[in-house]
């Protein structure tokens, strides 16, 4: 039979509900900041007790301690008398400890339990490199926190200086008798000087404090510099993040620098962590950046104690704010902790539209989502879910069959049908590249990016209904998809294209060509003939930070070398097609994020191979991921060069 659970444990829950609800409390009068830190000790020392199951005098006396501070909390929110319902909860639940726990207290087994002891973990952690880590440490107990703002202050009077004074009104004429009585009195007799004082002597100590300030203890110094290195970590957070611009290598400093920021805190003590976590509370606004701090900090120290916490600041973080939430999903994808991974598996299975979102957000990327999960979202009515499922479903486990992905490749919602696409191209499915095609082929290849996904997984079969696409009215999205297509004889089209003013007609001709031409470069010369465009062996093409949106110069190009153009190959920068090419662009080449994940997509369409690639992680993760990789298009360098191959049902 079951044990059934401990009274600690079940008063644990239900102060950490309390603690939270200080948060929605509405009443001015409640002096909730007096009453959050004893809370959070009480909590504390239920911590305690659970980590120390194996001795009954430690356990007896983490109790008695827990029941103390929990005395000292409840004491000023029943002094208060408030009727808000969120401090009617809070006592209640303070009550029922000090009465439940005051009493005979049964010792659970130490099962299920990861908290610290005092032999447990390393007392010194080599650095944090490349990525986070989980780390073990050897430490006390967490104190929990929550940010709790300062109850609000009744507005101040203000005066309309247009309103009469009380009283009966004045009339000029008193006014003027009262200031001629006055002229007339004598003057008052002139007042004798002060007397003269003499200096009081130096005291050195009150100089210095009056000049330089009052030194601080070794706490409040501590503290000063862990608010530093956290308000580092919530800014590099923000500036790792990739917006498109610039080598994705290039953030590796500051990744370093940003677990660097993580080391020092750690330096500083753990008693700096509720510290830091009220900091919350003192900005006017969300404060997306320091949220995201808090999370990736909690959530790379090992015990449940720092996992209860992330799952805190979660519940406070205000996730209607879009900038907070995907901070938030962001740090809960990043951090290692396997207790926030089971809390995921949680709300993706709640029924709590905000945890759920979140949830997919972040179990997605992790590889650790259910395709039954995504799918219930993109069931929902809320709209806000249903999105979140369709940008999940691409990297979700799981079968999924061709019906089901029929019916959502059939939505009216372009957001659903491109994550229905992305899923199909993952799983090499093909019922994705053919309703892509079908697409193109009824003039609506813009709708849910359809002619982009169709060029990727191409085949000779797709050039005759990209050859009848082409004719009509330039499109954007067609004119992206033409560069991924591969097909030479689209060149003539772009650049009409391109002398019409549609930008996107430039880069689709850097990709099939890679002439990289510029203003400054418009004719380059190459210096050998493997330099020569068109070659079967895949070369990088020429840097193209900038391009020319000249279309002269690309028909001057163009005219001059067409002819080393072997017709019917798939070209890729300006060579026969290879997956090569594809490895270039995920590792070499000058791409954001969208790129990268679309050249990845092909990898899988064109190797069969389905290996992950996180282009917005960590730098040292995507290392990993590429050195795959490299190993799957080493063994595919025996594909025919320029061939239309696809192994999409394969």
């Amino acid at each position: 039979m079951p044990e059934a659970p401990s009274d600690v444990v079940r008063i644990r829950g239900a102060l950490d509900a309390a603690l939270l609800d200080l948060r929605a409390v509405q009443d001015s009068e409640v002096p909730v900041r007096e009453a959050e830190p004893p809370l959070a000790r009480s909590v504390a020392q239920l911590y305690q007790a659970l980590a120390s199951t194996h001795d009954a005098t430690a356990f007896r006396l983490a109790v008695s301690e827990a029941v103390r501070h929990a005395e000292d909390a409840l004491l000023p929110l029943q002094r208060s008398r408030s009727s808000d319902p969120a401090v009617l909860r809070s006592v209640a639940s303070l009550s029922d400890a000090v009465r439940t726990l005051s009493g005979p207290v049964r010792i659970p087994s130490g099962a299920g339990f990861d908290l610290p002891g005092p032999r447990k973990g390393a007392e010194v952690v080599t650095a944090l490199v490349g990525e986070p880590r989980l780390l073990e440490l050897r430490r006390p107990v967490l104190e929990p926190a929550v940010p709790v703002a300062a109850p609000e202050q009744p507005p101040a009077v203000t005066v309309d200086p247009d309103e009469p004074p009380p009283g009966a009104p004045v009339s000029l004429a008193q006014l003027l008798e009262e200031a001629t009585a006055a002229a007339r009195e004598e003057p008052l007799p002139a007042e004798a000087p002060p007397p003269r004082l003499e200096a009081p002597p130096v005291d050195p100590h009150a100089l210095e404090v009056e000049l330089f300030g009052a030194p601080l203890s070794e706490e409040r110094l501590r503290f000063e510099r862990a608010r530093h290195f956290f308000e580092d970590l919530g800014t590099m957070g923000l500036l790792r993040h990739p917006d498109g611009g610039g080598p994705w290598r290039g953030r590796a400093p500051l990744e370093r620098r940003l677990l660097a920021r993580v080391d020092a805190i750690l330096a500083c003590g753990l008693d700096v962590f509720p510290q830091l976590v009220r900091l919350l509370a003192e900005s006017p606004l969300p404060d997306a950046e320091l949220t995201w701090a808090a999370i990736l900090l909690h959530g790379m120290i090992a015990g449940d104690d720092m996992a209860d916490e992330v799952v805190r600041l979660v519940h406070v973080s205000d996730a209607s704010e879009p900038a907070t939430f995907d901070a938030v999903a962001e740090a809960l994808r990043l951090v290692p902790h396997p207790g926030v991974e089971a809390a995921l598996q949680g709300w993706v299975r709640g029924a709590e539209p905000r945890l759920r979102r979140l949830a997919l957000r972040a179990l997605a990327p992790r590889g650790r989502l259910e395709v039954g999960h995504a799918l219930a979202a993109l069931d929902s009515d809320d709209p806000d879910l249903r999105a979140e499922g369709a940008r999940a479903l691409p990297q979700a486990l799981g079968d999924l069959d061709d019906a089901r992905l029929g019916a959502l490749l059939r939505s009216r919602e372009a957001g659903v049908v491109e994550a229905a696409l992305q899923a199909a191209l993952l799983r090499r499915r093909p019922v994705g590249p053919k309703t892509a095609l079908g697409l193109v082929q009824e003039g609506r290849g813009a709708f849910a990016r359809a002619a982009v996904y169709a060029a990727l997984a191409a085949t000779e079969t797709a050039k005759p209904v990209f050859a009848r696409a082409r004719t009509g009215a330039k499109e954007p999205v067609l004119a992206e998809a033409l560069g991924w297509l591969g097909d030479l004889d689209s060149v003539d089209v772009l650049l009409a294209w391109l002398e019409q003013g549609e930008p996107a007609a430039a880069r689709a001709l850097q990709r099939l060509t890679g002439a990289s031409l510029s203003e400054a470069l418009p004719d380059p010369t190459y210096a050998s003939p493997e330099e020569q465009p068109f070659g079967r062996t895949f070369r990088p093409p020429p840097p193209f930070e900038v391009l020319s949106d000249d279309a002269a110069v690309w028909s001057a190009w163009w005219t001059k070398h067409r002819g080393r153009a072997q017709p019917g190959l798939r070209t890729r920068w300006g060579r026969a097609f290879s997956p090569a090419a594809l490895l270039w662009e995920v590792d070499e080449g000058p791409f954001g994020p969208e790129d990268r994940t679309l050249a990845w997509m092909e990898l899988v369409v064109r190797t069969g191979e389905l290996l992950p690639l996180h282009v917005d992680d960590f730098v040292a993760r995507q290392e990993r991921e590429l050195d795959g990789w490299r190993r799957v298009v080493g063994a595919t360098a025996a594909l025919q060069a320029g061939a239309w191959r696809s192994r999409v049902g394969s």
